[in-house]
């Protein structure tokens, strides 16, 4: 029996939190529209005592309906269409677009990203993805044009369940707890996602490597792979998995080999969101498995973009720009001593983006121009960066824009999640610009579609000619 996560289930973990004081659980959100508790039993949630899972019905009459109310009152409660849920605008997309066309939708990337205007010819790609986040592979799917059903997203954190839930509604399967789910009984997907946890790796967490029961929970993905066989694997993690814990990247690859997928060149699993046309510095390791009966080309990742969109127009300025924090704020000094030395070095806090992290130790202080220090859980769920040129600390819009996402796709109060975790999940999340690039190349040489459009790396060579970006040698730790 495959052990998914029920509404019941989801709420205990909430009260459990609350028992324990853990911060960001709206406690005010309880009983209003979209949250889990209201859901519970009611309408948008569904809930199959015999099978403990939660599901949407199949499509009905060209209409996706869930269980307990039909999908247009789902829809009307969010007050948007259907399409603006999936994240599709209309109108002349992708490369049709003028270059005046151009340069209005992407000075702010305040409408969705543009969606190729051909019809892939595919059929609908089926995706399975472990510890799902909040979903940034399915959007990158989205956001690209590419025709796909999430059949099932196994996610234990609640909060994020909650923001699954509510704008992902056509998933076929919420499953919680990844240890207790029978992999034989899970459906083989075409693309097959795993985002284990990284604290176990990273450089700022305890390093505990494979030891570490949260780092060795890869096995379980593992275990479906060997199971299921899906056509493509998209593994991603942080950086310092191949740097400092490659004995533990190394043993992957044997195991992936063994079950009859292709090995990418270790030279070409380490990227960074900087390199795919987005202001922030995020090196991680993704790495493409491709199941050799299914190869119809080799896989080469996207090569490195050397300029990327200027940071200032994904994050404009205000009318605070230049301009310290209230006296009150205990880092106010901070930023005020990391100014004086830049200021002297020819930057000038008004017209260059100067970000400070105002969240760690003064040992740590770390400032960067024109570009976003890597977003991280705690810097996320804080908001602790603080960005010269707005006079404020970064918001839940910055975080977005800084990982090529929609700002207005993702409305956390409508799903009942706190502003502090919204942030943590942010911190936690992948890029979408990079997935937008990587994960149509993998498709295509599976031959799950038919062709592919780099739409960062066609804006970013579009937006240079409009004097729009930054060379990233240019961009460096001041």
């Amino acid at each position: 029996m495959c052990d998914a996560m029920d509404a019941d289930e989801v709420e205990a973990l909430l009260k459990e939190q609350d028992a324990k004081g853990t911060k960001g659980i709206s406690r005010n959100a309880r009983g209003k529209k979209g949250t889990l508790q209201n859901a519970k039993g009611k309408k948008g949630i569904s809930r199959n005592a015999k099978k403990n899972t939660i599901t949407s019905q199949k499509r009905k009459k060209g209409k996706s309906e869930m269980t307990g109310t039909k999908y247009n009152t789902f829809m009307k409660r969010r007050k948007v269409t259907s399409e603006d849920a999936l994240g599709i605008i209309s109108g002349p997309l992708g490369p049709t677009l003028s270059e005046e066309e151009l340069q209005a939708r992407l000075r702010m990337l305040s409408a969705l990203p543009a969606i190729p205007a051909w019809n892939w010819g595919e059929p609908v790609i089926t995706v399975g993805s472990d510890f799902t986040g909040i979903n940034c592979i399915g959007l990158s799917l989205l956001l690209n044009g590419i025709k796909h059903q999430h059949v099932f997203m196994c996610e234990n954190d609640p909060n994020c369940l909650k923001m699954l839930m509510y704008h992902f509604p056509g998933t076929t399967t919420f499953i919680g707890d990844i240890r207790k789910r029978d992999h034989n009984l899970l459906p083989t997907v075409d693309l097959f996602a795993t985002t284990f946890p990284c604290q176990s790796y990273s450089a700022q967490g305890f390093k505990g490597g494979s030891d570490d029961p949260r780092g060795a929970l890869f096995e379980y993905s593992l275990a479906y792979v060997k199971a299921k066989l899906p056509k493509v694997v998209c593994m991603e993690n942080v950086s310092n998995l191949k740097s400092q814990f490659n004995d533990v990247l190394q043993n992957i690859f044997r195991e992936m080999s063994a079950a009859g997928y292709t090995i990418p060149a270790e030279e070409h699993v380490i990227t960074d969101t900087l390199y795919n046309g987005i202001p922030q510095s995020r090196p991680r390791l993704v790495a493409i498995f491709i199941r050799k009966d299914t190869l119809k080309r080799e896989f080469v990742p996207p090569a490195r973009l050397d300029h990327v969109v200027k940071l200032s127009l994904l994050i404009p300025p205000s009318d605070r720009a230049g301009k310290l924090p209230p006296i009150k704020e205990f880092f106010r000094e901070r930023v005020r001593q990391s100014w004086r030395v830049l200021t002297k070095k020819g930057w000038d806090p008004k017209t260059d983006v100067i970000v400070t992290d105002v969240g760690c130790s003064e040992k740590f202080n770390n400032t960067m121009v024109n570009l976003m220090p890597c977003i991280t859980a705690r810097r996320g769920e804080a908001r602790a960066y603080y960005i010269s040129t707005k006079g404020d600390k970064m918001s839940h819009k910055d975080m977005l824009m800084s990982h090529g996402m929609p700002p207005r796709f993702y409305d956390r109060d409508a799903a009942g999640v706190a502003e502090g975790q919204f942030g943590k999940q942010l911190g936690n999340g992948i890029s979408c610009n990079v997935m937008m690039r990587w994960l149509p190349k993998a498709l295509f040489s599976a031959g799950l579609v038919n062709g592919y459009y780099d739409y960062w790396g066609d804006t970013v060579r579009k937006l240079r000619d409009l004097n729009a970006t930054h060379a990233v040698r240019s961009l460096r730790n001041p």
